[in-house]
């Protein structure tokens, strides 16, 4: 080991991919986003169709400086953030949903908010 080396660890800041440029379909793909909260809906009660559990959903938009996508927040997430917000969204995905592109926070996705 070289005496001279540094032991603490920093991890890497993660690359953001710019909306306009996020591919559609690839679950698999670990992208991130960074941008500002343009709106968030009402929240409304969702059952699962795994568990019948109750969860809260609200539906939002994000924007960079090349286009706008609609996420979803979900429970304490809603509180989480708000309008104008700058966040960075880690570990996302984007599917079609009803022929509308969106992005889809994976469970070890991250929101972080980084401006107010």
């Amino acid at each position: 080991m070289n005496a001279n080396m540094n032991s603490e660890f920093t991890p890497a800041r993660p690359v953001f991919t710019a909306i306009l440029n996020l591919p559609s379909g690839r679950k698999k793909s670990t992208l991130n986003v960074k941008g500002t909260v343009i709106e968030i809906a009402s929240t409304r009660e969702v059952a699962s169709r795994w568990d019948g559990r109750l969860y809260r959903v609200a539906k939002a938009v994000i924007r960079d400086d090349t286009d706008t996508i609609p996420f979803s927040l979900w429970n304490t997430q809603i509180e989480l953030v708000q309008v104008g917000d700058t966040v960075e969204l880690t570990d996302v995905y984007v599917s079609v949903f009803r022929g509308v592109k969106q992005l889809n926070i994976k469970r070890s996705g991250t929101i972080t908010v980084v401006g107010r």
